[in-house]
């Protein structure tokens, strides 16, 4: 018999709800606990969807070791994005050769040299009106603490999806 092992999104949200005060991430004398890292996670999943990120879509975080960029990466995976971080010290033109070697959504942090995917700048917010709880206020896939993704898509069209 094969164990399920539920993805991170989920199992994030689950430590979250049974434990919302306790500490999540420390960086740089700065700590966030599990229930604000899940609130902010799924903020910034719904604002990424907005973007058109999707599942199996890349992300690519060109953020160094921080609290943001493991914001950045639960939040790709919540929506069951592929994170790809890369370094913040990249010359432009050695970032642009990687994103241009695989299609991807986003680029959090920097702007693609290119021009061409669309990317959201260090420190990015998401609007508040983005729920950060279920998904039947935000409207985006998020793995909630049951486990269950529940869905909404945009009216909108990014890239060809709706």
């Amino acid at each position: 018999m094969v164990d399920v092992v539920a993805p991170i999104g989920s199992r994030v949200s689950a430590h979250a709800a049974q434990a919302p005060n306790e500490p999540a991430i420390t960086c740089d004398g700065r700590t966030i606990t599990r229930g604000e890292l899940d609130a902010s996670a799924n903020r910034l999943a719904r604002a990424y969807q907005h973007l058109g990120v999707g599942v199996g879509d890349h992300v690519t975080i060109v953020l160094p070791n921080s609290i943001e960029s493991m914001q950045a990466t639960l939040a790709a995976r919540k929506l069951g994005a592929i994170p790809q971080p890369l370094s913040p010290q990249l010359p432009d033109t050695e970032l642009a050769a990687l994103l241009a070697l695989q299609p991807r959504a986003l680029v959090v942090s920097r702007p693609d040299p290119s021009g061409t995917t669309p990317s959201v700048p260090a420190g990015f917010t998401p609007n508040r009106s983005l729920s950060e709880h279920t998904a039947a206020r935000g409207g985006v896939p998020v793995v909630e603490s049951d486990g269950l993704r529940r869905e909404h898509r945009p009216t909108e069209t990014h890239r060809g999806r709706r």
